[in-house]
């Protein structure tokens, strides 16, 4: 098996592994792909003095030495283009580079990344990996807010990415940048001493620096030479964008992947609520009164999401009732909400052209002058607004190419919900309730397609 999986990365080939449960699957895949990663890396390097992978000490001194600067040195390199500074007052800068070679190698030395079904997975793989001689390998671990946020508020609210993304959105979250440079070297130090280390030691180990884990795991990952995530962190194409994955050039193992349909359908797949409608029109408002212009891209924007609001309210009399429950929900197949979609100009060639408002918007929005002297991140989009924008236009990319051909992979479903408001005498009052849609975009299961 290992054999296999080296000739496939010697050249550039898919493998399809399969083997009974048992049998060191995991252990095989990591240590044939570190092994000749390890080869690989000796190979093109630009520093003469390191021939196999380094260990994360050495690494980590020369990333934190400089995390200040615009510059580092190797742990055999001890030319400097700039004075020291002490690390306490001195911004941090992640921008790294290495003295001891003025030559960037030939060849892009690749990454791993390494996928799973579950974040209780990744701990599994990291103790397999610590029993290997690899465990001192640069890794880094890709995972969600609600996992890594130390944030005492934040950690505990109900969303906590939309909460997280606000607070920076206004500056507000203390964590966001490390305030001492010698404390944080010294919690990673401490951390990768003894090898590997799983997202739970992160948070531990930065918690009392402090300093925020979920941004340090992925700055520590454009460096890493394995790095552990989700499957759908690769799948995505949104949240691959997010966290700056390339395809091109790199390795990627999916371990047990006969799970991985299902990921791939919930990365094709997209559900919307009438608030986040609301918000991201909010949003897109207040744009309008900060810029000196692009109100031809915000208009457009603002039509896409009247179009969805539009679909929603006029299929809201074809809602059945789910029995008993305070549900009622319709389905339609692909062609039929591609027919709808028409109606309300969101046709491939509508959405085509909002999709370039959207680019111009989002590459423009901060060039662009205010009319109140105002900082920049107030003056761009939320992110949860950007991320509902890529979601849509990436699913309904999906939808619409190759001439509608994938239409019959799609099922869609509205649902209304209505939530009932408990009075002070303990009951339900059925004349206080709170209604609320979501339009949901499926990639439909084989056994509808048969």
């Amino acid at each position: 098996m290992m054999n296999r999986i080296v000739e496939s990365l010697q050249n550039r080939k898919n493998c399809l592994l399969e083997s009974p449960t048992g049998t060191g699957k995991t252990l095989a895949l990591l240590c044939a792909s570190l092994g000749w990663l390890s080869h690989k890396y000796g190979k093109i390097t630009g520093c003469a003095y390191n021939r196999t992978l380094p260990t994360p000490l050495v690494l980590l001194k020369v990333m934190m030495n400089s995390l200040y600067l615009d510059i580092v040195t190797c742990s055999h390199c001890n030319e400097s283009e700039s004075p020291y500074i002490d690390g306490d007052f001195v911004e941090d800068n992640w921008n790294l580079k290495c003295c001891c070679d003025k030559q960037e190698p030939d060849e892009k030395i690749p990454q791993i990344y390494f996928g799973t079904r579950t974040h209780k997975q990744i701990t599994q793989i990291i103790r397999e990996l610590s029993k290997t001689k690899y465990k001192t390998t640069k890794m880094s671990i890709l995972a969600s807010r609600q996992h890594t946020c130390i944030h005492p508020r934040i950690a505990k609210s109900d969303n906590v990415t939309d909460n997280c993304q606000n607070m920076l959105l206004n500056g507000m979250c203390p964590y966001d940048k490390p305030k001492g440079v010698v404390k944080l070297q010294r919690a990673l130090a401490h951390l990768e001493r003894n090898g590997t280390w799983d997202i739970e030691d992160l948070v531990d180990a930065l918690t009392p620096v402090p300093s925020c884990p979920y941004f340090t795991a992925r700055k520590l990952s454009q460096t890493a030479h394995i790095v552990f995530c989700p499957y759908n962190y690769i799948l995505d194409p949104v949240l691959r964008d997010t966290v700056s994955i390339a395809l091109e050039g790199n390795i990627f193992i999916f371990d047990e992947a006969h799970n991985i349909e299902e990921a791939c359908r919930e990365s094709s797949s997209l559900t919307l609520t009438d608030g986040q409608l609301k918000l991201a029109n909010e949003d897109l408002l207040r744009l309008i009164d900060q810029f000196d212009c692009h109100t031809v891209q915000v208009h457009a924007l603002q039509n896409m999401l009247s179009g969805i609001s539009q679909l929603m309210q006029l299929t809201r009399s074809r809602l059945v009732s789910l029995g008993e429950t305070a549900e009622s929900s319709q389905v339609w197949s692909g062609h039929e909400i591609a027919a709808l979609m028409s109606t309300v100009s969101l046709g491939p060639k509508e959405i085509k052209k909002t999709h370039e408002h959207f680019n111009k918007l989002s590459s423009d929005q901060n060039t662009r002058p205010s009319k109140e002297n105002k900082d920049d991140d107030q003056l761009k989009l939320r992110s949860a607004t950007s991320t509902l924008f890529k979601s849509l236009f990436t699913l309904l990319e999906f939808l619409y190419r190759n001439d509608m051909h994938h239409l019959d992979d799609y099922r869609v479903v509205l649902t209304e919900t209505i939530s009932y408001v408990r009075t002070s005498e303990g009951a339900f009052d059925s004349d206080i309730t709170s209604l609320s849609q979501n339009l949901s975009f499926k990639k439909s299961r084989m056994d509808l397609l048969m």
